[in-house]
């Protein structure tokens, strides 16, 4: 009766993986026992992989069925984030991956404060809410996958809106009526903000806005003040992404002689 041989068969002793996409990428590996590692397989692409066994004893080859593995997405590129200063939100875009199935973007700082957004995979961005102000994020996307997700994208720096001052308060000088000085608080510690921010202190005199002293302290000096005027404050908050400003019901009136 002749020898019936198969892959399983005793004897059986040599198997070559190969996996291969329709564009014609390839990697294999071989092995004397039921697994070897396809290594060098490239990000968002589909590989059909099939297993060759050499039977020893009856010399002949046999191949298994093909079996399909969709590989990770690539990470994004051309990471962006635009913030829109008024809501403390921001947009993060990125250019899309193939085979991706939907994004999330993170943000994180470096006190722990965490935000994301997720997109599908017909759009190339998303919103972030609930930002902290005079914060520095780090920001950063991941293609989700149908079986597996993409490491990490590149990442960006985005710098939040300035925060605005509080508990504002003017105080005129006793030895020179056009002299004051005005002071507020900050509303984060110094630690979470990445830069300090430009203030300037403004007010509208005879239908003109005039800018009476810029700072990145907490209270500035004001000059040169003229007689018998009343200045209606306004502190302005400058950083290098946004200008927000604060109208505030405190005054400065300077006497008349």
């Amino acid at each position: 009766m002749p020898r019936s041989c198969g892959p399983q068969q005793r004897g059986s002793g040599r198997y070559s993986a190969s996996a291969v996409t329709e564009q014609g990428l390839a990697v294999s590996c071989n092995s004397t026992s039921t697994q070897c590692s396809l290594r060098g397989l490239q990000c968002s692409q589909t590989y059909n992989i099939t297993v060759e066994t050499r039977n020893l004893a009856c010399n002949n080859t046999v191949s298994s069925a093909p079996h399909r593995l969709i590989t990770a997405p690539c990470p994004p590129t051309n990471i962006r984030a635009n913030m829109s200063c008024e809501q403390l939100s921001a947009t993060v875009s990125w250019q899309q991956s193939d085979l991706a199935v939907g994004y999330v973007a993170y943000l994180d700082d470096q006190n722990g404060h965490a935000a994301s957004c997720v997109s599908t995979s017909a759009d190339s961005y998303c919103s972030v809410l609930g930002l902290m102000c005079g914060t520095a994020y780090r920001v950063w996307v991941k293609a989700l996958g149908q079986q597996y997700n993409s490491s990490d994208s590149a990442a960006v720096y985005l710098t939040s809106a300035p925060c605005l001052p509080g508990d504002v308060a003017a105080e005129v000088s006793c030895e020179s009526d056009s002299n004051a000085t005005v002071s507020w608080s900050t509303p984060l510690p110094l630690m979470s903000i990445s830069k300090p921010s430009n203030i300037s202190v403004t007010a509208i005199v005879g239908g003109s806005l005039h800018t009476l002293c810029t700072t990145q302290h907490s209270f500035c000096n004001v000059t040169g003040l003229s007689c018998g005027q009343t200045y209606n404050l306004s502190l302005t908050a400058t950083n290098e992404q946004c200008s927000l400003t604060a109208h505030t019901p405190v005054s400065i009136t300077t006497r008349e002689f």
